[in-house]
């Protein structure tokens, strides 16, 4: 189900239940990503006015803004060609929590399973140098193959229960990327 056609200020009532965040400064970091996007500032300008602007900038004030950004013009394939500066601009300032979830918990999972494939494309990238057995490598195969359950799980459950709570936007990137 897409909102689209809903009142933008019903879905951020909605989205609002759901997040902690501090509306001013997300709408800051609205502001500098949409000067980036249009690009009325370079992404080294930026970073340098987002590092001195922000002492934290949270995940949920981060993707609040991404979600409006269709609002101003931002469309997904500019969004997609620019997000790599755009994660660079905020890396110093976006926090990262530890999950505190439960074994079992969906988002744990989720994110188990993440570190996961991180490894395993690590252990590619080494195989990649050493030489070629067989053996290996069909264990790697077996194991890649279970990265689309890992995905078709994520667009199925996470991505559609974010969507149900009219955040759609972040979610549409990142399974872009």
């Amino acid at each position: 189900m897409t909102h689209k056609s809903k009142d933008p200020s019903k879905i951020d009532v909605e989205m609002k239940k759901h997040l902690n965040i501090d509306e001013a400064k997300a709408g800051k970091v609205l502001e500098i990503k949409m000067k980036v996007f249009n690009k009325e500032i370079t992404p080294a300008e930026a970073r340098k006015l987002v590092n001195e602007t922000f002492d934290y900038i949270t995940a949920e004030e981060f993707a609040f803004g991404e979600q409006h950004l269709f609002e101003t013009g931002i469309t997904d394939e500019v969004m997609v060609d620019g997000m790599d500066d755009i994660i660079e601009i905020f890396q110093d300032v976006l926090l990262r929590k530890e999950l505190d979830l439960p074994l079992g918990h969906p988002i744990k999972a989720y994110h188990d399973e993440s570190n996961e494939i991180e490894k395993l494309i690590l252990k590619i990238e080494a195989k990649l140098k050493g030489k070629f057995i067989v053996n290996e490598w069909l264990e790697i195969y077996e194991k890649l193959d279970k990265i689309n359950v890992h995905f078709s799980r994520k667009q199925n459950q996470l991505y559609s229960a974010l969507e149900r709570v009219g955040f759609d936007r972040p979610s549409r990137i990142m399974w872009t990327f």
